[in-house]
């Protein structure tokens, strides 16, 4: 994979750490310390990375054969150890309330949040943002 890829996909996982992270917030308020939080982020940032390179890597035509099994293996390992218990995933309540108080804003502020929200995503992802 080339290293553009590699940037962006440590990029996208640092991002999807990040909301992992704020959403966990009155958890670790109530439950865990700085320290333990501390040790928990990279845990979390380093699953999230493994499994956006091994999708990737699984769907990519031009990896070596026997490391597009291997990763197509650890999807398929994932998917068969997701209890069934497991809800369905969900938008948070969080999302749901900043949504409605986006919708609430006038057209040009709108306008000016997005623009900025694509401008630094193209700042990350590249061409990935467009």
């Amino acid at each position: 994979m080339d290293s553009e890829k590699v940037k962006t996909y440590k990029a996208f996982a640092k991002v999807i750490a990040m909301h992992v992270r704020n959403r966990m917030d009155d958890f670790h308020a109530e439950h865990l310390t700085d320290e333990q939080m501390a040790e928990i982020n990279p845990l979390i940032r380093n699953a999230i990375y493994d499994v956006l390179i091994w999708q990737h890597c699984g769907q990519d035509k031009s990896e070596d054969p026997k490391m597009r099994q291997e990763c197509l293996n650890e999807i398929a390992w994932l998917l068969t150890s997701i209890p069934s218990y497991w809800e369905e995933p969900e938008h948070s309540k969080e999302y749901v309330e900043e949504k409605k108080s986006f919708d609430l804003l006038d057209e040009k502020t709108k306008f000016i949040i997005i623009k900025s929200a694509r401008e630094n995503a193209k700042k990350v992802f590249g061409s990935l943002a467009d």
